[in-house]
C-alpha cells in the first residue's frame, strides 16, 4: 500500500491490499464497478506469494477478509473484532512514527519517516543487518492447487477488464535475492510462461540492482517506497522518475523461454556474499526522493 498511484497520474487510486493477490483484485474489482467510474487501466502485481500462499491463512486473518457487500457478511466481520480482544489491543496502540494515512485520496500509506530516516542515518549498517539472510516465506503453505487458482483468477480479472475496454497492466513484483534463492525455480518459471498466455507483463524478479541490494529494501519481502514507485513510473509509461535508474525486463510470448533461461543462468551465477553497494550521500538524497511528497 505504500505507493504513490500519483506517479500513474491524476485519477489513480491505490488499492493494494495487506499480503494482496490476485484474489484481492478479483473480489474489490466489480465492487468498484458498480459505480460506474471511468476506469481506462488496471495494474496488477503478482509475485511468488500470489500463486503459493494459500488463501486460507488470508480469510483466517481479521485484516484481509473480504470487503463484506450483505449483511451476513458484514455480521461475520465485524464479528471477528468484537470477539478477538488482540485485535482491539493493537488498534489502540499508538504506532511507532508518524503514520500518514491517505486512504480517502489516493489509497496510500506512507512508511514512518523514523524508519527511512534510521536507514539514512546508517545506511552501512543498514546493508548488514541478519534480517536480509532470512526468507519470508514457509514451503508448507505452497501447493498445486494455489498455482492454478491463482492463474485462474488472473484469467477471470482479465476477462472483467476486457469486457469493459479496460487495459489490464500486469507486472511481477522485484523479490530480495535471499527470498529469490530459497523460492522452486522451476515452479517459478512455469508460472512466468503459463502467466505470458493471459498477457505479456514485466517482470522486476531476477537478479538485477535493486534485488540484489540490501540498500534498496527494508527487509527480505519489502522494498522500499521509493523503488515501488519507479516500478509504478515503468509500468505506467510515465518516465518521470529519471533519478532512479530503470530496471525489469517486458516478457512476451516471444521473448519468455529465453528469458526464464536466462533467469537460471543468472541465479547459478549469483554471489550471495557479493559487496553491498551503498550510495554517496548525494546520490541517497536524489534517489530516495519521493515526486510527491517533499519530506
Amino acid at each position: 500500500m505504500k505507493t504513490d498511484p500519483r506517479v500513474a497520474g491524476d485519477g489513480t487510486y491505490n488499492m493494494g491490499a495487506i499480503g494482496g493477490r490476485p484474489t484481492d483484485c478479483f473480489a474489490q474489482l466489480p465492487l468498484v464497478l458498480q459505480k460506474n467510474p471511468h476506469i481506462r487501466k488496471v495494474y496488477l502485481g503478482v509475485d511468488d506469494f500470489a500463486y503459493t500462499f494459500d488463501d486460507k491463512h488470508s480469510m483466517n486473518s481479521a485484516l484481509n477478509c473480504p470487503y463484506p457487500t450483505t449483511f451476513k457478511d458484514s455480521t461475520v466481520a465485524y464479528s471477528q473484532y468484537l470477539f478477538r480482544f488482540s485485535l482491539i489491543r493493537a488498534a489502540m496502540k499508538k504506532p511507532k512514527g508518524q503514520t500518514i494515512n491517505m486512504l480517502h485520496t489516493t489509497g496510500t500509506s506512507i512508511i514512518p519517516e523514523s524508519i527511512e530516516m534510521g536507514i539514512e542515518r546508517q545506511p552501512d549498517k543498514h546493508v548488514q543487518a541478519d534480517k536480509f539472510k532470512i526468507s519470508p516465506y514457509k514451503n508448507e503453505i505452497k501447493n498445486e492447487k494455489n498455482f492454478s487458482e491463482c492463474l485462474k483468477t488472473v484469467k477471470a480479472v482479465k476477462a472483467i477488464c476486457d469486457a469493459r475496454g479496460i487495459q489490464l497492466v500486469i507486472f511481477f513484483n522485484p523479490l530480495h535475492m535471499t527470498t529469490y534463492l530459497a523460492d522452486d525455480m522451476d515452479l517459478m518459471n512455469r508460472f512466468k510462461k503459463e502467466l505470458v498466455k493471459i498477457s505479456s507483463f514485466w517482470d522486476f524478479s531476477g537478479v538485477n540492482y535493486v534485488t540484489a541490494n540490501n540498500y534498496f529494501w527494508y527487509e527480505t519481502s519489502h522494498p522500499r517506497a521509493f523503488i515501488c514507485d519507479k516500478i509504478l513510473d515503468i509500468v505506467s509509461g510515465q518516465h518521470k522518475i529519471t533519478w532512479v535508474p530503470d530496471f525489469g525486463v517486458y516478457v512476451t510470448p516471444d521473448n519468455v523461454d529465453a528469458f526464464c533461461e536466462k533467469a537460471v543462468r543468472d541465479r547459478a551465477a549469483y554471489d550471495p556474499d557479493h559487496e553491498q553497494w551503498v550510495p554517496s550521500a548525494e546520490e541517497r538524497k536524489i534517489m530516495t526522493k519521493r515526486a510527491n511528497y517533499p519530506w
